[in-house]
């Protein structure tokens, strides 16, 4: 589900009040969504600790067969694998349609 599809991810609200807020946009592509566990798997381009974990982010999803997708939740894990680097989101909720 979600496989391949392109994504947006953008922070939405920083936990930390010291913490850095960016508004920064960033592509990815969605690995995959594991449902059970209600966890998207992402592949981006950009250095992995420009990702916190300690802020809220929302993700866009452009899916060719429900349009755009849009669901929140934290980075929970930043790590590279076979030269690609990932980031795992634990969603808040399911998805909304845009």
């Amino acid at each position: 589900m979600f496989a391949g599809c392109p994504a947006d991810v953008k922070m939405k609200e920083m936990y930390l009040e010291d913490g850095f807020y960016d508004k920064t946009s960033y592509p990815a592509i969605v690995d995959h969504y594991d449902k059970e566990r209600e966890r998207l798997y992402l592949q981006v381009d950009d250095e992995l600790p420009i990702f916190s974990l300690d802020a809220l982010y929302e993700c866009k999803i452009a899916d060719g067969d429900e349009g755009i997708l849009i669901c929140t939740g934290a980075v929970r894990e930043r790590y590279l694998a076979k030269n690609k680097k990932n980031i795992v989101i634990q969603l808040k909720k399911g998805f909304d349609k845009q």
